[in-house]
């Protein structure tokens, strides 16, 4: 199982085990915990026996619907010719994307990944090799690039234009259901309260001479608007989370620190870019980390 990022297997960890296949946890469960994670559930004993408990106790249920040939949410025939036909929608949008003419560069410059690959923290390079190929660009610096520039594009380009291709109906019933569909929408709702286009245009402006940037960052903000409305209609909601109180109010507390340390990060990238100080790059590592420990799933 993943860590934090959404992008990469993160969410509600129970969720996620009740919605897995009969028989895929077999009474093991091998868990990643990313970095920016381990401080929040076991910098001490409360909240690490806290999260184990609730592993263990996520891992037992499971066990037991297993054993009993049982799962909590079958998915029907129908769900699962429409998530294939989802999924598949999803993946072209999102390919179509990162090899638009220009991208790469886009990439490079809309982000801040030049900084990120000289941070010191985890366990392996930012690329897999020597190579000028997103292809080659590990999982974790692709993710955490996105979501220091606050668009967590990863995690939600092209689920509007899959989403928008499905009856609307259809999509609540399967919501409804339950099920990994509905624990899919659910992570991505939470995603996209975690967004702030408005922070990723300043970001943007750091591109805009990149050739076709101005088309990559419509198709961003249009993917974005898509997936919003779909999701706000298949969970009947007039504002993000708005059934989960709590959550909700979680992110919207922490926002306007983030939002903060994010305006003070492209404000340094400036100032890096007419002066590249080693002070005024470590001040920009500095709001890297506080950015990923404010939104808690990054990479």
């Amino acid at each position: 199982m993943g860590g934090g990022s959404v992008s990469r297997g993160g969410g509600s960890l129970e969720d996620a085990l009740l919605s897995a296949p009969l028989f895929s946890v077999q009474d093991t469960l091998k868990l990643t915990e990313q970095g920016e994670t381990i401080s929040s559930r076991y910098l001490n004993n409360t909240s690490a026996l806290n999260n184990l408990s609730n592993i263990v106790g996520a891992l037992l249920k499971k066990s037991l619907y297993d054993e009993k040939g049982m799962s909590k949410n079958p998915i029907s025939p129908a769900t699962k010719e429409l998530m294939q036909q989802l999924s598949k929608i999803s993946y072209t949008t999102y390919r179509q994307l990162y090899t638009m003419h220009g991208f790469l560069e886009y990439f490079k410059q809309a982000t801040p990944i030049a900084f990120i690959q000289e941070l010191n923290l985890g366990s392996r390079p930012a690329k897999r090799k020597e190579s000028t190929k997103l292809e080659d660009l590990r999982a974790i610096p692709w993710v955490f690039a996105w979501t220091q520039n606050r668009s967590i594009l990863p995690a939600w380009f092209g689920v509007g234009s899959a989403l928008k291709s499905v009856d609307l109906a259809d999509l609540q019933k399967c919501y409804l259901e339950g099920g990994f569909f509905k624990v899919v929408i659910d992570n991505i709702a939470q995603v996209l309260l975690k967004v702030d286009l408005d922070t990723a245009r300043e970001y943007h402006q750091f591109a805009h001479d990149v050739p076709n940037a101005a088309h990559i960052w419509a198709q961003i903000k249009n993917e974005f608007t898509t997936s919003l409305e779909r999701i706000l209609a298949i969970r009947q909601e007039s504002a993000l989370l708005e059934k989960d109180e709590l959550v909700r109010q979680g992110i919207l507390f922490r926002t306007p620190y983030i939002n903060a340390l994010s305006c003070l990060q492209t404000e340094l990238i400036k100032a890096f870019k007419h002066h590249p100080k080693d002070e005024i790059k470590l001040a920009i590592q500095s709001t890297l980390i506080g950015i990923a420990q404010g939104l808690r799933n990054t990479g």
